[in-house]
């Protein structure tokens, strides 16, 4: 979810109200948490992974969430995730990119799945949260993917960007669109 431009007070002032809408909704939740300016200055979204059956349950939850409610989101994108790589605990420096399919991601997704796998091998200790995403949760076969999230743990953003453009689907331009923010986990531990 990214906020609408100038809703920076509006979010301060519904933060106490969000975060009560979260801790209620914890055993929903695997990930969750603010999408941030590189400098940690500003606060640019919101990251929710929610453990749901389908994405109707998914826009269900979301309609009540206070943020959401209250119009700060201008963008808005919900879609099936698998996480597949990565551990949650002990990540400091997060950067979340966010991947949208081209459309001739199919072909070269499949052609290119093996070099993927051992690139996020060789910085498996970098990875906090990797996997596929897909339109919605029920369906998840390879051929229904439609994109990737990688949350990545590196000192600093030029560093990250740099094992991005690196990672072969990016360098072989699988994506067409692409979305980079500074990540704060906020359910460390859980």
């Amino acid at each position: 979810m990214i906020d609408k431009p100038g809703m920076n007070e509006k979010r301060n002032d519904l933060r106490p109200v969000h975060q009560d809408y979260l801790e209620v909704s914890r055993d929903k939740l695997y990930l969750a948490g603010p999408l941030w300016n590189d400098a940690h200055t500003k606060m640019l979204g919101s990251l929710y992974v929610v453990e749901q059956n389908d994405k109707a349950t998914t826009k269900a939850w979301l309609a009540d969430e206070p943020f959401f409610q209250n119009g700060l989101f201008g963008s808005k994108y919900i879609y099936g995730w698998d996480h597949l790589k990565g551990d949650r605990e002990g990540k400091e420096n997060l950067m979340l990119y966010f991947h949208l399919d081209a459309p001739s991601a199919p072909d070269k997704r499949a052609s290119l799945r093996e070099q993927h796998v051992d690139y996020l091998t060789i910085y498996l200790d970098h990875l906090f949260a990797v996997g596929p995403l897909y339109k919605d949760s029920d369906k998840t076969e390879f051929g229904d993917r439609i994109g990737s999230m990688f949350i990545v743990d590196f000192p600093n953003r030029p560093r990250a960007d740099e094992w991005r453009a690196q990672e072969p689907y990016t360098r072989n331009d699988v994506y067409d669109h692409c979305w980079g923010y500074a990540y704060e986990n906020l359910w460390r531990g859980v």
